[in-house]
């Protein structure tokens, strides 16, 4: 079963951009939430945040937001700081709902460090916590190769959970200058995961 799960995680996020990207230039005027495979799904995140269109792919399913004044023209940002990414898989994909716990125990294997890894060497990768809920799974962690952009933190907070059919994947990482604690990180995942499926869905992500 944890094998099967592996595969279909594995395959679902093959050639995605699952962790934490360098933002572009700024790109004129903010952009809140940001259509998806041609419009099937809609990213967005919490307050203050906007997507960065230069380095968002949008017909692969991946955003990229972080706090609209360092990105846009829009002088507002969050009241926590992050870069927040969004990956959501074909048609299909989906594979947590009904599966939160084989998943989160997936995540405590080797093959789960590996998953979560920046480079996919899950060596440097040691989980913190796991936090299997309905139709979610939340993970923290900490991955020591090189981050994806300097300044940021080498802590992340991820969740996976369905939308539609699809896999989605929601990381974050605080930036170095303004770390985020422990529970600011599980909180703002939260809150992003509940923005994106009221988006999507109408519905919360089971967050407590």
């Amino acid at each position: 079963m944890r094998a099967a799960l592996a595969a279909a995680v594995l395959i679902a996020l093959s050639g995605c951009e699952t962790s934490v990207a360098a933002i572009g230039a700024p790109t004129g005027e903010g952009a809140r939430a940001l259509a998806l495979y041609g419009g099937d799904i809609v990213a967005t995140a919490p307050y203050g945040y906007c997507a960065d269109t230069e380095a968002s792919r949008p017909s692969l399913g991946f955003a990229l937001f972080a706090g609209c004044g360092l990105i846009s023209a829009l002088d507002i940002m969050p009241t926590a700081e992050a870069l927040l990414s969004i990956q959501v898989g074909q048609a299909g994909s989906a594979a947590v709902t009904g599966q939160e716990g084989e998943l989160a125990g997936l995540l405590l294997t080797e093959a789960g460090a590996a998953l979560l890894s920046e480079d996919g060497n899950g060596a440097e990768v040691e989980v913190d916590d796991v936090q299997p809920r309905e139709g979610i799974v939340f993970v923290h962690f900490t991955d020591e190769s090189p981050p994806p952009a300097p300044g940021i933190e080498t802590r992340e907070w991820r969740a996976f959970f369905d939308v539609k059919g699809r896999l989605v994947t929601i990381a974050l990482r605080g930036l170095a200058r303004a770390p985020l604690s422990t529970d600011g990180g599980l909180g703002l995942l939260e809150s992003a995961a509940e923005t994106f499926r009221a988006a999507n869905t109408g519905s919360q992500a089971g967050a407590e």
